[in-house]
């Protein structure tokens, strides 16, 4: 009698599942909102958020239908940056109108209230550290980068060794390991990745 290696067994077992995964399709969901810039995920499993040049959509159905997240935010202009809307430890952070506001959700976009930045400038890109206590990074068009510890009540100037003035095209922060940051800088003949681990101090 012939007898059939396990490992064949396994293989044969998991062929139909994986015929199956391969019948699924991806599907256009929405929302109507014109380029996406940024997808976030909100604090419970079915909650997804979109930043678009309309201003921002949110999913309670794991993306099958899509509504204007903006009780309480202002709209973005037209044109706009549209790649600043981050979350974490439960909350969402999004750039509002002009550029130069920035705004908190709880509730996974269902309302927004204004945090402490004074909007004395553009804001370019946004990170939230996976620090015990999450750090908010800004990042402004005038090349200063601010930091916030208490969920962006107040900011203060970080980044020492950043080039001053220094055009960042987009920051990141680790979702995993905290005080890790890493910005793309451009401009002035400096086109490079800056890296810091101490929550963009340094």
């Amino acid at each position: 009698m012939t007898r059939i290696a396990p490992i064949a067994l396994a293989c044969l077992t998991t062929l139909p599942l994986v015929a199956s995964a391969h019948s699924h399709e991806w599907l256009g969901t929405g929302p109507d909102g014109g380029r996406i810039g940024a997808i976030v995920a909100g604090s419970t499993p079915d909650a997804l958020l979109v930043n678009t040049l309309a201003g921002v959509f949110r999913s309670t159905d794991r993306g099958a239908n899509w509504t204007p997240a903006r009780g309480g935010l202002r709209l973005r202009s037209a044109g706009g940056n549209e790649n600043t809307l981050v979350a974490a430890g439960g909350v969402i952070y999004s750039v509002g109108a002009a550029c130069s506001m920035l705004y908190r959700s709880i509730d996974d976009g269902a309302t927004w209230s204004p945090t402490g930045f004074d909007g004395t400038a553009c804001i370019d890109s946004i990170a939230v550290t996976a620090d015990a206590t999450p750090r908010v990074l800004v990042h402004l068009g005038n090349g200063t980068l601010l930091a916030s510890d208490d969920a962006g009540s107040t900011f203060a100037s970080v980044g020492n060794g950043l080039p001053a003035g220094i055009r960042m095209d987009s920051i990141t922060a680790s979702p995993s390991t905290p005080g890790l940051v890493v910005a793309a800088v451009s401009g002035s003949g400096i086109n490079t990745i800056y890296r810091s681990i101490d929550s963009g101090n340094t």
